[in-house]
């Protein structure tokens, strides 16, 4: 099997050099009994991606594709913009970069097999036709209006559900059964000189649950060397997401602040917290769970150090609940020769609860280039020792790069092994 696998890829290989034109990229690796090729050919106006994937437990072979061009995104995709957020509300973070992408589906050209499968058809300014084919159906349209400073987008989807619930079925949050929700919405983005004010509010309803709503608002401001951005998103507890479950989560605030003092230093502040829906049934739940983190870096592309302290909580019910404290540091210098190590534990405020430790050696000789990380955690209440190694090895020649990474465990018992080939036609 493994033969013929690779007499694939070299017929793939000779097909490409001798019929495509210049743009072509494949990539072919064996990551562990799993072979995989991606071809990858782009145009001015367009671009598509093919992908095989293979596995020696399995006979056949996977084959996905993907196409994008102005008007058309087709195959694999990926949702984008506000339609993340109605298939998973409240699962972004005011620093999320769905608030800078157009609504729609995008092309998926990841390596890897599977994924997502549908039909864009729109402009990049925000109007577009999107179909999604999965256990269900699901269409959604959206229409956009505006100027320079304003911009209306109207949006509409419904969700065709096939399932329906077993004699046990049981869920905290569950599958809505034999329903096709609506979702109905209006997003309207003011922006001005370093402010953008970025509003979402959608409705939900089928033929068994009232009408459920989930409203956000992300905010964005650059003044002077201090970028602020938040994110204050509601659901109410009927709102059924394009995924037909009843949505879990309550509420969520967000606040990113980035800080720029002077070249090369940097100084990034996250928070947020959240609140979940009591369950349909009754389970132990814990509806409060928050974050905080700051971060501060220097890096001059020859030498990096950087220093972060976070903190993570959750509370039940009754005000109980945990505190974990996190520190991380590390240093490096040069990316011809870096050495970088990491150091950090997590605890509460009364004993270790867990140790990190991360060392990286890069070296650059020539067209070779050798990558060495060694991981180590322990986890002091589980019985966890961990100590990983791997080396990675990229080769350049005239016609791509070859690439082999070799992953061991304690006691050298080898992880993983991948080796490959990228090549681009010019």
């Amino acid at each position: 099997m493994g033969i013929i696998k690779f007499t694939l890829f070299f017929f793939i290989f000779l097909v490409l050099k001798i019929f495509l034109l210049r743009g072509s990229e494949i990539e072919s690796r064996l990551d562990d009994n799993e072979f995989i090729t991606r071809v990858i050919y782009r145009e001015a106006d367009y671009s598509f991606c093919l992908i095989t994937d293979s596995d020696q437990d399995r006979s056949d072979i996977d084959l996905d594709f993907s196409f994008e061009s102005r008007l058309i995104r087709a195959g694999r995709v990926k949702k984008e913009g506000f339609w993340r957020e109605i298939f998973n509300p409240l699962k972004v973070s005011a620093g999320s970069d769905l608030f800078r992408e157009y609504p729609g589906l995008g092309k998926d050209y990841s390596l890897y097999a599977g994924g997502l499968h549908g039909l864009s058809l729109g402009t990049e300014k925000g109007s577009s036709i999107n179909v999604l084919f999965a256990d269900g159906f699901w269409i959604g349209g959206n229409y956009s209006i505006g100027s320079d400073h304003l911009s209306v987008t109207a949006l509409v989807s419904i969700t065709e559900n096939v399932e329906t619930p077993s004699d046990d079925w049981t869920s905290d949050f569950p599958i809505v059964p034999v329903s096709n929700p609506i979702h109905m919405g209006l997003q309207s983005i003011f922006s001005w000189n370093n402010f953008k004010l970025d509003y979402l509010g959608v409705l939900s309803g089928n033929n068994i649950y009232k009408a459920g709503s989930y409203n956000r608002m992300h905010i964005e401001l650059l003044w002077k060397k201090i970028k602020i951005k938040g994110f204050t998103g509601i659901t109410t507890p009927d709102f059924i997401t394009a995924n037909v479950n009843l949505s879990k989560d309550k509420y969520l605030l967000s606040l990113w602040i980035g800080i720029y003092p002077v070249k090369y230093w940097e100084t990034i502040i996250k928070t947020q917290y959240s609140e979940e829906h009591p369950p349909v049934l009754a389970a132990a739940f814990l509806p409060g769970s928050g974050s905080s983190s700051i971060k501060i870096k220097y890096d001059n592309l020859n030498f990096l150090i950087s220093t972060e302290f976070g903190q993570q909580f959750n509370f039940n019910s009754d005000g109980e609940g945990t505190v974990e404290n996190k520190f991380d540091t590390g240093i490096g210098v040069s990316r011809l020769l870096s050495l970088f190590s990491g150091i950090g534990f997590t605890s509460d405020f009364d004993s270790l609860s867990e140790r990190r430790l991360e060392l990286e050696l890069k070296c650059s000789l020539g067209k070779t280039d050798v990558e060495l990380v060694y991981k180590y955690k322990e986890e002091i209440f589980e019985p966890i020792d961990q100590h990983t190694f791997w080396v990675r090895v990229n080769q350049e020649f005239s016609g791509g790069t070859a690439f082999c990474k070799v992953e061991v465990k304690e006691g050298w018992l080898l992880e993983g092994l991948t080796v490959g080939f990228i090549t681009i036609f010019g």
